[in-house]
Parts: structure tokens; sequence; C-alpha cells
């Protein structure tokens, strides 16, 4: 990390105060208008910002542009008045800075009742050694109205490059729906796949094509050493491991986006930068289990980046290692529980107080951080439609009303079942222990079987080694009976254990072997 920016602006220590001040009193019309102009490529929209006065934490900034911005977490947003918004202190004057930030993102938490996914989500890949962005809470308020508590993201921009690689005279692109694949030399052709954020007067992306290129075209037999000359692969396999590991749909390997690629001219690699977690930790559009290297079961999944390198006996070995020093190091309970409780005592009143918040029920802000929550939503669609009849137009208005459930995984809840769910799949798929030190050598596992499961007042299990230690966690984690039976076949008592999800650990000189189970006993 080089000299940094926004030091004062994203100190997460307490929560910050944003004013804002537009002369138009029907700003937040124009600014939602100019949102959908923008959408739809009119031409007419040449700037959706507004010029406004924006007062952080006591100090004033003038001439700064703000517009609306974000994808589904603001159209998906419909009628409500918490959208995410952009403050641009450069958008009209060109040495406009604030905290040394040319820009600063306001997330509104949509689909998030904890406000704390994009914040742990970043927090995650920054202290797993990700150039990733910072954040911080604000309250923000809009021609002094309390619009809600936002969370200061910070932007992948040029002083974010700097800052980061040392330098930021390199192509830095923004994916917007990818897959990736190589589509000829002609440049236009990628136009849909990426926007160019620097350089755009050079506009040269042929070095992005030779990648591409690269990357779709190479034998198998020389992939590695020729993709490794072009992706700088640790930067890669940390944000994929952070992805799967919570269930981040709204992410490259699943939906092809949420992402930068920045060409580094120091190193010659392109350099993989994470983006936008609302909708991580198994919010309601990613209620499945994604393994480590089975993204997707469909045959025509389409993502050639990590369907091509996890393919690959050595580039698969490099990613998985790291997927277990991710959870030895950043995602374990120790880690993570204490940063989720001190941001609950940080936001709670503010969470409560915020008039535009997307859950009114107070307990859902506590819920979502714990055991999680189902919530029925009512939601409404106006349609209003033309038809040529051969005479005249035929003009149909209709309204629908509609009702769906919302299931949230409480992020404690999330962390434990994931942190156990993969430290499984690498012990007894991979036979990679990851409460093994990587310098010890690599050992064999023991192979076992549980019967029968679900069980209800006793579980068997049977190894073929004897005096092994087993433990039984609950789905949080936490440690709740310990044995160490002589026998190599043994049983283990379940009466006093509620209805659940639980996890047995067996541990022997050979290594170790975890399976989950289920308590479900006969209804009286």
């Amino acid at each position: 990390m080089y000299g940094q920016s926004g030091l004062a602006t994203f100190d997460d220590s307490y929560i910050h105060e944003i004013r804002v001040y537009f002369q138009e009193p029907d700003f937040w019309e124009i600014l939602s208008a100019n949102y959908f102009l923008e959408m739809d490529n009119d031409p007419t929209t040449s700037n959706s910002s507004l010029k406004a006065e924006v007062i952080i934490d006591g100090e004033e900034v003038t001439e700064v542009g703000v517009r609306q911005k974000g994808f589904f977490s603001n159209w998906g947003a419909g009628n409500a008045l918490k959208k995410p918004l952009k403050l641009d202190f450069n958008e009209f004057n060109e040495d406009g800075k604030h905290d040394g930030l040319k820009s600063l993102n306001l997330q509104n938490a949509f689909k998030d009742p904890s406000f704390m996914r994009d914040v742990l989500s970043y927090r995650i890949l920054r202290d797993f050694g990700v150039a990733a962005p910072r954040t911080a809470y604000a309250k923000v308020f809009l021609n002094d109205s309390y619009w809600g508590l936002y969370v200061m993201v910070e932007s992948v921009n040029k002083t974010f490059l700097k800052e980061h690689f040392g330098d930021n005279d390199g192509n830095l692109y923004k994916a917007n729906w990818t897959s990736l694949q190589y589509l000829g030399a002609n440049q236009e052709a990628y136009s849909e796949d990426f926007e160019l954020k620097t350089n755009e007067t050079e506009n040269d992306w042929s070095r992005l094509i030779k990648f591409l290129k690269v990357l779709n075209q190479t034998p198998n037999n020389t992939f590695r050493d020729s993709l490794s000359k072009y992706l700088e692969l640790e930067s890669y396999f940390k944000s994929l491991a952070v992805d799967v590991t919570i269930q981040n749909w709204d992410s490259h390997f699943d939906h092809g986006r949420n992402f930068y690629l920045y060409d580094n001219p120091s190193d010659g690699k392109f350099h993989w930068i994470p983006w936008d977690y609302n909708l991580a930790f198994a919010s309601d559009f990613s209620m499945y289990d994604i393994a480590l290297t089975e993204l997707r079961s469909q045959p025509d999944y389409d993502k050639v980046l990590p369907k091509r390198t996890l393919s690959n006996t050595l580039l698969r070995k490099q990613y998985l290692e790291i997927a277990c020093a991710l959870h030895q190091e950043v995602f374990t309970e120790e880690h993570l529980f204490p940063l989720i409780d001190a941001s609950e005592i940080l936001i709670e009143a503010d969470v409560s107080a915020d008039p535009n918040k997307f859950y009114e029920n107070p307990e859902f802000f506590h819920q979502s951080l714990d055991q999680g929550f189902m919530v029925t939503q009512v939601d409404s669609f106006h349609f209003v439609d033309s038809v040529w009849n051969g005479q005249m137009w035929v003009v149909t208005d209709t309204f629908f009303v509609w009702e769906y459930t919302e299931q949230f995984t409480g992020l404690k809840t999330m962390i434990s079942e994931r942190h156990f769910s993969i430290q499984e799949e690498l012990a007894n798929k991979y036979q990679i222990s990851c409460t093994v030190s990587s310098e010890e050598p690599e050992q064999a596992l023991f192979t076992m079987d549980i019967w029968p499961n679900p069980a209800s007042e006793r579980l068997q299990v049977k190894s073929g080694i004897p005096k092994l230690q087993y433990s039984i966690h609950d789905a949080r984690g936490r440690l709740l009976l310990r044995g160490c039976p002589d026998a190599s076949e043994f049983s283990i008592p379940l009466e006093s254990f509620p209805d659940g999800i639980y996890w047995l650990e067996c541990k022997g000189e050979n290594g170790r072997y975890m399976k989950k189970f289920a308590i479900n006993k006969p209804k009286n």
C-alpha cells in the first residue's frame, strides 16, 4: 500500500455525517429521471449529475456532482426513496477533492437488513490481501431531510490504483456482463462487455483482447504458463475464494459482472479488483451451497476463466491452497464475529432511526446478524400497453400485485456453516487439512461412515481406526460434545440435542474427517 487518501473519510470507528444541498426543490425527481435516461442511453442526457454543495463531517465541498447510481440496488428498489448515490467532487471542478478523494459512493443497503454485507465482504477481502475498497457508515441528509444510513464505499479510480499499485498509467476496465469469451480482434465487439475507465483518449484495448485470446485459445498443456504471463493469479484466486465462500451470487463466477481489471504496467499483468457485495452472504438470491470447484452444474456454464483454471490440475491446487488459507487466517468466527458485534453496537440506533430503510421491523436487523429470518413481501407492477387492431390503438392498463417470501440467513450462522462445509470439502474431497500448518507434510486421511442421517436418538460412526477423538458442533460452530472411544465403531447419544443441522469432526493420527448430519426426532 502506497500513500493513502481518505483516512478521515474511511475511519470506521464512528458514523459520519453527509449533508447535500441542491438548488432545485424537485432534485429527487430530476435525479430519478436522469438515472433512467442514462440507463436507456438517451443521447439527450449528457450529464446525469446535479450540482450541489456537500458538507462532510463539517467540511464544505462546493460544485459537487451528485447522481443516482447502481443497477438492481436502484431500479430493484422500485419507488423507494433510498437509492444509491455517487458524489463526484471533480465533476464540475477539475481540481475538486475531499480528503484526497475524487469521488465517493453511497450504498443504500438494498436487500441487506444487516447493513453489513458490503462492509464485511470488503473487510474480508482487504484482510486477505486483496486490493479492495474501504468502507464506513454515514448518515445522509438531502436538503436537510434525513435520507437514511448509508454505506460509504471507496471508488475504484486512478486514486485507488495509485495507492494500491504504485501507478495509475494502465488501462482500467469495468466489467458489465461478460463470460470473458474471445470475440475476435475487433475492439467494438467488446464494448458491451467492458467499459474503459482510464486512458479513454488513446482507447487502446489491444492488450485486453490479447489476454482474452490467450485465455480462450491456449492449449491445455501450456495454459498455466501462458495465462500467468497475462493475469496476476493470486488476486483472482483470492477474490474467487471469497466470492464462493460468502456465496456472492452477483459476481463474475455466477453473473459475469461486478469486477474491474487493471492492466498494470509495472508487472505487465491484469489484476482483478472485486466490486459490489450487497447481495453476498447467502441473501435470498443465493440460497444454495456452492462448492469450491463445482461453481455451477449446468453443462453450458460459460464463464471461461473459472472453468478453465479450475479444470487445470496445478491451477486448481493453487486456488484450493488459497481457499484453505482464507479459512485459516480470515474467515473464522474468532476474526469476524467481533467485527459484526462492533458494527451492531455502532449502527443499531441509526438503523432504527432510518426513515427509508427497506425492512421496517427493528428485530429484523438483529435477526439478520444471528439466526436469520423470513418475511413476506407484497409488491406491485403497473403495466400499460397499446396494440393496433387494424383500425385503432387499443390501450390496456394492467395492475399486478403479488406476494413472495424473502429468506435471509443470519451472518453469524452463515459464517459458521460455510466455514465448516468448506473445511469438510477440502478435507474429504481434496485431502487438504486447513487446521494443519502448510509447513507440515500432507497426510492421507481415513474414511468414515455415519448412519442414520437424519438421526434421532443415536448416531452410529464407523472409521476403521480406534481411539479417534470426536466432537459435535452445531450449525454456528459451537462445541457441544467431545469423546474418545476405544473402538473403531461407536455410537454417539443425541437425546439432549434439538432438531437441526450439526457437524461431526473426527481426528486421528492420519488426519481429520468432517461430516454434516441432521437430527430429526419423531413428533409425538
